[in-house]
Parts: C-alpha cells; sequence; structure tokens
C-alpha cells in the first residue's frame, strides 16, 4: 500500500468514529430532553398538588370557624333565656 492509500483509509477509519460519536451525542441529548420533560411533568404535578393540599387544608379550616361560630351562637341562644 502506498501512503495515499493507507491514509485515505485511516481517515476513513476517523470519519467512520466520528460519526458514531456524533450519533451516540444525539441519542444522549434525546434521552436527556426527555428526562428534563418528564422531571418538569413532575415537578408541576407536585405544584398542582400541594395547591389542592392548601385550598382543602383553608376550606376545612373556614368550615370549622363557621361551625364553631354556629355553635357559640347557638349556646348563647341557649344560655340567655
Amino acid at each position: 500500500m502506498d501512503d495515499l492509500t493507507n491514509f485515505s483509509l485511516m481517515l476513513g477509519r476517523l470519519e467512520g468514529k466520528v460519526d458514531a460519536l456524533l450519533s451516540s451525542q444525539g441519542a444522549v441529548e434525546e434521552r436527556l430532553m426527555k428526562t428534563e420533560k418528564r422531571l418538569s411533568d413532575l415537578e408541576k404535578l407536585r405544584e398542582q398538588g400541594t395547591g389542592a393540599w392548601h385550598t382543602a387544608r383553608t376550606m376545612w379550616l373556614l368550615g370549622a370557624s363557621a361551625l364553631g361560630a354556629l355553635l357559640a351562637t347557638f349556646k348563647d341562644y341557649l344560655f340567655s333565656r
């Protein structure tokens, strides 16, 4: 083999390895994008759950307060006679 043929062969092998690396990098980037989307979806779901919990807790406290006020008024009505 002459030097030019040998050089062309090595260059072709190098080009194949670069193509394989770029393909592998593309697969890693795609996997990273999917992971970021799943993480974002989970964070949104957690925030919605936290908001729902706070809303339910607030409604429970308001209901308990209203019931307490109603019972206090009823007690005052009963004992005022």
